[in-house]
Parts: C-alpha cells; structure tokens; sequence
C-alpha cells in the first residue's frame, strides 16, 4: 500500500487493486505556534510569494496567552485567547484581530475584503 498526503491534509492509502482509504486527523486543538505569513489576498488578487509583496510577517503565540507580532522591524507584544476555531489576538494598544483556525491548518485574518493566512 502506498500512501500521499494531500493539499487538504487528508493522508490517501492506496493498494495495488486500486482499493483506497482516506485518513483525515483532527484540527488543531490550539493555536499556539509560530506562525508566517504565507499567502495575501486583497482586491481579489491571491498571493502566494509573499516575497513578492516585501513584506515580513510572524506571530507566536505561547500556550500561556501571550505573544508577540513582528513585522520587518517592528515587534509588539500581544495576548490572545481561543474559542474553538476563532483565535482573538490583542496587541498592546490596538484593537483585537480575530483569525480563524481552517481545518487545513493554516490560520486566517480577515480585514473587510482582504485576507492573510499564516
């Protein structure tokens, strides 16, 4: 039997007659990681080489509600909380973001029409 993981995070079992399996794991429990911004979408343009857009961005968050945002340069401390699949995140002075946890693993952040994935 060989196996393939695919973009979706399902792990597919094949054997020789061609009969298949499909194993999925269960979402993330927590947020809490590191994090890179990965792919951008505003005005219905996708990125997905954020290197394109000279832009650098990375957030941890630590399994004790903190953490810390940095972009380029600049870092801020933040503090976040999880309720199922929205995370809420609080940098210091600023209003909160609310990401959502998608099942493939990646962590989203909506701002009105544009989004980022981390």
């Amino acid at each position: 039997m060989s196996y393939v993981l695919q973009a979706d995070g399902t792990l597919v079992g094949m054997d020789r007659a061609g009969d298949s399996m499909i194993f999925a794991r269960p979402a993330a429990d927590s947020a809490a990681g590191a994090w890179t911004l990965t792919a951008a979408k505003a005005e219905g343009i996708v990125i997905n080489d954020t290197a394109t857009l000279n832009v650098e961005l990375d957030l941890v968050l630590y399994a004790d509600g903190t953490g810390l945002l940095a972009s380029g340069e600049r870092k801020a401390a933040c503090t976040w909380t999880q309720s199922g699949a929205t995370v809420t995140v609080v940098e210091e002075g600023s209003e909160p973001r609310a990401f959502t946890l998608q099942s493939d693993g990646t962590l989203t952040w909506v701002m009105e029409e544009d989004s980022r994935s981390f």
